[in-house]
């Protein structure tokens, strides 16, 4: 907790929402790179699974037909989905 100081007068009204404007900007600030960096690993990630799933499908011929009727059974489910909507 900041001491009381005799010699210096009160902090005014405006440089008392200056330096309010000032933490709320930093603090914005880090949001902003902080959300961009977690949205960057999330990217990161997906991209990243993504490969690694493309690689089995082509070495393992079997995960690539699995993968493949999955994907085509999910399609088939979202599709009747959107008709009953």
């Amino acid at each position: 907790m900041a001491q009381f100081d005799p010699h210096r007068p009160p902090m005014s009204l405006s440089e008392s929402e200056e330096l309010l404007k000032g933490r709320n900007a930093d603090a914005e600030l880090f949001g902003f790179w902080f959300g961009l960096a977690k949205g960057v690993g999330k990217f990161l990630l997906v991209v990243a699974a993504i490969a690694a799933i493309t690689y089995l499908c082509i070495s393992v011929p079997v995960i690539g037909w699995a993968v493949a009727a999955a994907v085509l059974i999910y399609a088939i489910v979202e599709i009747s989905k959107a008709g009953k909507k």
